[in-house]
């Protein structure tokens, strides 16, 4: 047998429901709001950035092909998180899309280390210098993670336990020209549906101890963390604005927990305009402090240069929205990319770096960040930060 997650079914139980599995989608999410299981799909030809283009070219799509608010067909997939990059989007027609319940969560087994990264390290303290010489506030610089995938395991099975583990999160599985991109999101960029607009960012965050119920104290009382959640929330509030007739910002975050994380969170909703949908919201706002920095141009150029290669779609945009413009968009977070030819797999993981910051403290960040997609990956307990390897 080929080393890797096998893409036919081994599973004694179809994975995400009765009638679909994730290893026939073109496109998933599971979220809270329900499931979206699209196959097959037209490409979009899409401009490069400039987020009005895209748009423009999404609507066009849909007048094209004559859809209708409520007919049923979808423009979903993927943004990238350079904003120069190139979205990969599909209209969709062949969709299943329903209430959803994440599976049961199974038992961990055994314990994964986290390989030490010193280049890591090194590139935290860089960007604490240059944020100490006044050249920006905050950078978040992220890391990948490269692992065999586990033998005679499958994709959907992969993907159950991502869900079960994360059970309020978007899980996601998006073919694109690089791989099959998965993962668990805990973060909805930007939401619009009949009731409102909804953008929940995340920023200030602590690894969570296993069975820990509450947050951390010295999460709670971080003057760091709530200075760099209010960053992020800043930077959101002040682009949504013009979309909307108002918004509803609240005066101090709520810790979010995850499978492994303990997050600040700010739930900020509001009544968009005429004519604005999820996709100018989200790409209004993309990329948003809590995956950039601030000020977030500054910060995209020390990505640029501090980290080893470009992100490609981690910390961009995965989701859909319909000719009506509702829809979802989530970052792409607690991902991973696979390769089932190779039987490989890369993931990402990154962290805020503000005044007060250390590398050991990012680097321990990061390591507790992995572990959503590796355990689901590997069917082990949360990995631990470990010697390098």
């Amino acid at each position: 047998m080929s080393a890797g997650l096998a893409t036919t079914a081994a599973a004694p139980r179809p994975a995400v429901g009765t009638d679909v599995r994730w290893e026939d989608a073109s496109f998933a999410v599971a979220a809270p709001s329900g499931l979206v299981h699209a196959t097959g799909g037209t490409p979009l030809d899409v401009p490069r950035g400039h987020e009005a283009d895209v748009v423009a070219a999404v609507r066009e799509a849909f007048r094209r092909n004559g859809s209708r608010p409520g007919d049923g067909s979808l423009v979903c997939g993927v943004v990238p998180f350079d904003p120069d990059g190139t979205a990969e989007l599909s209209l969709v027609r062949d969709i299943v899309r329903r209430p959803w319940a994440p599976p049961a969560a199974g038992a961990g087994r055994t314990t994964r280390e986290v390989p030490d990264d010193p280049g890591y390290r090194a590139a935290v303290a860089e960007a604490l210098l240059r944020i100490g010489a006044g050249d920006l506030e905050k950078v978040v610089l992220a890391r990948t993670l490269d692992t065999p995938l586990p033998v005679g395991s499958t994709v959907g099975a992969y993907l159950d336990r991502l869900a079960a583990a994360n059970p309020h999160g978007w899980t996601f599985a998006v073919r694109t020209a690089a791989g099959l991109l998965t993962g668990a999101s805990p973060e909805l960029v930007a939401a619009v549906d009949g009731n409102g607009l909804v953008s929940h960012p995340l920023a200030g965050s602590r690894p969570r101890r296993a069975g820990e119920t509450g947050p951390p104290a010295d999460l709670l009382s971080s003057t760091k963390d709530h200075r760099e959640h209010a960053l992020v929330v800043d930077h959101i509030a002040e682009r949504l604005a013009p979309l909307t007739h108002g918004l509803d910002v609240p005066a101090a975050p709520v810790p979010t927990a995850t499978d492994t994380m303990w997050h600040l969170g700010t739930r900020i909703t509001g009544t968009p305009r005429a004519g604005v949908g999820s996709l100018d919201a989200a790409l209004r706002i993309h990329p948003t402090p809590a995956v950039s920095g601030v000020p977030v141009e500054a910060a995209l150029d020390l990505v640029r240069t501090l980290e080893p290669a470009p992100r490609g779609n981690y910390a961009g945009l995965v989701g859909w929205t319909d000719a009506a413009g509702h829809g979802e968009w989530a970052l792409v977070l607690r991902c991973a990319l696979l390769d089932t030819g190779s039987g490989s797999a890369r993931l990402w993981a990154g962290a805020g770096v503000v005044a007060g910051s250390t590398p050991d403290a990012e680097h321990a960040e990061t390591a507790a960040k992995f572990a959503t997609a590796l355990a689901a990956l590997t069917g082990d307990d949360r990995p631990t930060e470990g010697p390098a390897q």
